[in-house]
């Protein structure tokens, strides 16, 4: 689910999901203090991605 919310949603999908994905994390953003989804990759390393603005992509609350 998380995966193909990504491939939908993120603006850059291509960059978030290059290589091999081994799994889904919630993490501390190290800048920000929230938490927030990390991709984990195969070599380990981790890229955030936040949810909300991927939701927000796909499903745009109407303009008041």
């Amino acid at each position: 689910m998380l995966l193909e919310l990504l491939m939908k949603g993120h603006p850059e999908p291509d960059k978030k999901i290059s290589g091999e994905t081994c799994a889904f994390q919630v993490r501390r953003h190290p800048t920000w203090k929230s938490k927030c989804f990390f991709l984990i990759k195969e070599d380990e390393s981790a890229d955030d991605f936040s949810f909300r603005k991927c939701v927000d992509h796909i499903l745009p609350l109407p303009e008041a």
